[in-house]
């Protein structure tokens, strides 16, 4: 493989014959997929087509079998030509697809694996839940990605590549990469050889908890710190309350206001530092 890539597999008892795909989402890796490796199966998903215009082509070089595992019904078709996404208009839980969708879908030469195939697709599947859940005696699946790398183990893939697949961002995606993960080591535990991308973020961790430091003692002092400040503060103006009609204690009063006023500067740059290191902190 090369430098931009990982291959990840454990022992197995002997070699068998080599059947290969390519798992490929929207995420940047998608670039460093083998396009032009005819030998290997592309598995391409929802609308991720459409990123060909960031490889200059009207869409992706290659599909060997496409997945839209989403109800019709439950998609939100973007105009053509519309750039942004009026989100008001977006019913809650739909899935955005661009004008055309369906259209592409159905013009495949190729499968297309959907959640109900129409029966005038000459290339349409209905996708086979029931079959993969009885397989592997299980139904913990929380995205397609997941079902696709089931699919796949399940066709007797030999080697699986994955790239596009982050699940690092959105909340919906940091929800679905345990699962995903799960059955990367599931097919890991039954032969499968897994190919990643090196800038891929799966079954990787920042650090190795117990005998590395936490990437985010930095922030986790600074929020302490804010903490400490802000407790601080409160008091003083607990005190100053207290003493607010005691005309004896202005001496008191002026040095509370005084020290107040300090504490207020040492929180906001106490703010901006922790901006700063929690910047630095996701990046990494």
């Amino acid at each position: 493989m090369s430098q931009m890539t990982e291959t990840l597999t454990l022992p197995t008892a002997g070699p068998t014959p080599e059947k290969r795909c390519a798992i490929v989402g929207t995420a940047q890796t998608f670039k460093l997929a083998p396009w032009k490796d005819l030998a290997c199966d592309i598995l391409t998903l929802n609308d991720g087509y459409a990123l060909g215009w960031r490889m200059g082509l009207p869409e992706l070089p290659r599909h060997t079998i496409h997945f839209d595992l989403h109800p019709f019904n439950q998609m939100y078709f973007t105009p053509k030509g519309q750039k942004v996404v009026n989100t008001a208009a977006v019913p809650v839980g739909a899935y955005l697809r661009p004008e055309g969708h369906l259209q592409w879908l159905a013009s495949r030469p190729h499968p297309v694996y959907l959640h109900q195939a129409p029966p005038d697709w000459p290339h349409a599947r209905t996708f086979p839940r029931a079959e993969i859940e009885a397989f592997f005696g299980t139904n913990y699946f929380t995205s397609t990605p997941a079902w696709m790398l089931a699919w796949a183990l399940k066709e007797g893939y030999t080697t699986i590549e994955v790239y596009g697949i982050h699940l690092a961002t959105e909340w919906e995606y940091v929800s679905q990469r345990p699962n995903f993960e799960w059955w990367l080591r599931c097919a890991m535990d039954r032969g499968v050889k897994l190919v990643l991308p090196v800038k891929c973020p799966l079954l990787k961790s920042k650090h190795v908890y117990a005998y590395e430091p936490k990437p985010d003692l930095p922030l986790k002092a600074i929020e302490h710190q804010i903490a400490v400040i802000k407790q601080e503060g409160a008091t003083l103006q607990k005190r100053l309350m207290a003493l607010r009609y005691a005309w004896f204690s202005r001496g008191e009063i002026a040095d509370l206001m005084a020290r107040l006023e300090v504490v207020n500067l040492e929180l906001a740059d106490a703010r901006q530092a922790q901006h700063r290191i929690a910047t630095v902190v996701h990046a990494a």
